[in-house]
């Protein structure tokens, strides 16, 4: 009940709304929240929403950074299980019949809810959701006036005029003497809890991928949507962290020489931070069983995604 409490206060009461729904959108927001000038002398304690969408241990993450990385000032509320969506779009919709919200940060911007705060926004800045963005042109049909996109992407991606570069200076900061060490990083997939491919598949691929790098040490990093009863049993010793692998890099005295991943928007981040240092090695994947008439869309956006990652970072 004290959640609730303080959410509708929030939703009813504040002129600035900030909804983010993964870690990684939690990370970009420290960023932007750090490269941006204070608007004005004033400051005050930034409330967070924490959206319906994240699940497994994401909501850890996203805490873990705040205390990592110094966010302070900052009060972080989670709306899932605290209060239902359709409660939470009356109120916001009810507040903005009587006065539109001065501010919206959003990270998913695909989203219904996010949607309609949009529509109930004076000002919006987008919070960069990884590849997602990459069907910006596409799938972003509001109106653009209003609105401002802080990226780790490049600008060409976007059909839009204000866009801020994301390029982690302050995740950096916090960068020490490194030194690279021959082991791997194998930063792991949700397809299977999507159910864009079953479990036999991805095992398959990753027995290649160890046969391909049978003479390193390769730690698997479990992605947040990932279930324990499937990557427990996949052979690898697991890397525990409450960290997302960024982070986990930057604190870390020795780095992997290589991370492999399957078509992970890590690979834009750990770039932007290292450069060429670590070396990246990217696998599409998907099932060649058409078990999911979603798997044909995926397929396709991977694709995308392989055609960025090579243009860009080679």
């Amino acid at each position: 009940m004290f959640v609730f409490l303080h959410i509708i206060k929030i939703i009813l009461f504040e002129n600035e709304i900030i909804l983010l729904n993964s870690p990684l959108q939690f990370l970009n927001y420290i960023e932007y929240k750090n490269q941006t000038p204070l608007e004005n002398k004033i400051i005050k304690r930034k409330k967070i929403l924490i959206g319906f969408s994240p699940k497994g241990k994401e909501h850890e993450k996203i805490l873990h950074l705040a205390n990592l990385l110094k966010f302070k000032d900052t009060q972080i509320f989670k709306l899932k299980n605290n209060i239902s969506p359709g409660i939470f779009l009356k109120i916001t919709n009810f507040r903005g019949m009587i006065k539109k919200y001065k501010k919206l940060v959003i990270g998913d911007y695909n989203s219904y809810i996010s949607s309609e705060l949009y529509k109930l926004s004076n000002k919006v800045i987008m919070i960069d959701d990884g590849t997602n963005s990459l069907n910006f042109k596409s799938l972003f049909n509001l109106d653009r006036k209003k609105l401002e996109i802080f990226s780790i992407f490049k600008k060409n991606i976007f059909s839009h005029k204000k866009i801020k570069f994301n390029n982690f200076s302050y995740l950096k900061s916090f960068i020490k003497k490194q030194y690279t060490k021959k082991y791997i990083i194998l930063l792991g997939s949700a397809d299977v809890e999507k159910n864009l491919m079953t479990l036999q598949d991805y095992i398959y691929i990753l027995k290649e991928v160890e046969k391909k790098n049978a003479k390193q040490k390769i730690l698997y990093l479990p992605h947040p949507k990932e279930k324990y009863e499937n990557y427990s049993n996949y052979g690898f010793k697991i890397l525990k962290t409450k960290k997302n692998i960024e982070t986990f890099l930057v604190f870390e005295k020795f780095l992997p020489n290589k991370i492999i991943g399957f078509n992970s928007t890590a690979f834009v981040t750990i770039h932007s931070i290292y450069g060429k240092k670590i070396k990246l090695k990217n696998y599409s994947i998907y099932s060649n069983k058409n078990f999911n008439k979603r798997v044909h869309k995926f397929k396709n956006f991977y694709y995308k995604i392989k055609i960025y990652f090579k243009k860009n970072m080679g």
